[in-house]
């Protein structure tokens, strides 16, 4: 059987085609992946991760990998900029 080009944007099973952007999970940023980040870089996703908690849906595994990666982004900044004690003798 063939298929014509409007039953191959319908996919395999006919239902549609899937929006990557919409069917991609929000995955939890780690303090370790983190560590890795300039502090432009800590600011900027910061931001992201903000709007990404807005259009989240509340109390979905999306909104609290948002919501645990925003306060992961918080700590790292946090540490970097709060001061560091001296040294003995210093």
């Amino acid at each position: 059987m063939m298929m014509s080009n409007r039953d191959r944007k319908k996919g395999p099973d006919r239902r549609g085609l899937l929006n990557k952007e919409e069917n991609k999970m929000f995955k939890l940023i780690t303090a370790w992946e983190l560590q890795q980040r300039t502090d432009t870089e800590l600011c900027a996703l910061f931001q992201k991760v903000s709007q990404e908690i807005a259009k989240a849906e509340p109390g979905s595994e999306d909104h609290r990998n948002a919501c645990g990666s925003l306060e992961n982004i918080k700590r790292a900044i946090h540490t970097r900029r709060a001061p560091r004690p001296k040294p003995p003798g210093f």
